[in-house]
């Protein structure tokens, strides 16, 4: 279970080389998107109200957590009673703050996510968990993500990953907030840390296009795609004037329900 303190250190690498060695499922928060390669044998996806039901299956049958630079917030974890009901679990964060503020973890661990991975592996026994890993494989198959009109290029789903297709893995895709945004997180094929700036906790409205020339700036030589709300892009629409001045490479794909969507 990997988070935003993932990405911050760095340690999507350890998260894989962890994954592969021991045999372990994992999913990543909203903000832990790209740490993992979406594609990845071990990869489940985002967990929690956006998320595919088998992975939230998974973690309700897990024994042990390891939440990596997570902050358990209610989106992903629901009712947090209830959240991976028979695991251990074992916190690890460099805020020690976050350490019981939600889940009181079984070993909490204060310290930046890859330094304590690359500590910890030399210590973890090789297994390939086989028939763990094959039971969530048959929750995937009898309980996959649905994604209504994937082969539309009008549908939400369907533009998103028409967009991906002509992208490769250098494309940085930036997001504002609301029902693109989920829809981006659920089916973009992620495969890389940073590829995926989006707003998580702040719920921030107007993210998207600021991020977008941000990192256009930083990476001229990348393709930047913006995927926005009509209510979002509204409100930060005056830095388009920055976009030229700036002349960044920076496509917007607005998506216009004629709502704030996710909220009504």
């Amino acid at each position: 279970y990997a988070g935003g303190g993932m990405i911050h250190s760095g340690a999507g690498e350890c998260v894989v080389q962890l994954a592969e060695k021991a045999g372990i499922p994992t999913t990543m928060t909203l903000m832990g998107l790209g740490g993992m390669p979406t594609d990845h044998p071990r990869a489940i996806g985002m967990l929690g109200m956006h998320a595919a039901r088998y992975t939230n299956m998974a973690l309700e049958a897990c024994d042990l957590l390891i939440a990596a630079g997570v902050r358990f917030d209610d989106r992903a974890t629901g009712k947090v009673a209830e959240f991976c009901p028979d695991a251990k679990v074992i916190h690890i964060d460099i805020d020690a703050s976050e350490l019981g503020k939600i889940r009181a973890p079984h070993v909490g661990i204060v310290g930046d996510v890859g330094e304590v991975l690359t500590e910890l592996m030399p210590r973890v026994e090789a297994n390939p968990r086989t028939a763990w890993v094959e039971n969530v494989e048959s929750l995937k198959t009898a309980y996959p993500l649905l994604i209504p009109g994937a082969d539309d290029p009008y549908s939400p789903y369907g533009l998103v990953l028409q967009t991906a297709n002509l992208l490769d893995d250098e494309a940085i895709i930036t997001t504002d907030v609301g029902q693109h945004q989920m829809w981006a997180a659920q089916v973009y094929p992620f495969r890389r840390s940073r590829q995926w700036l989006t707003s998580g906790g702040l719920g921030t409205m107007g993210f998207g296009l600021p991020a977008a020339i941000g990192a256009a700036l930083a990476a001229p030589e990348a393709p930047v795609i913006c995927f926005s709300g009509d209510g979002s892009l509204l409100i930060n629409i005056q830095e388009l004037v920055t976009a030229v001045e700036e002349n960044v490479n920076v496509k917007i794909i607005l998506m216009n329900n004629n709502s704030l969507g996710l909220v009504h």
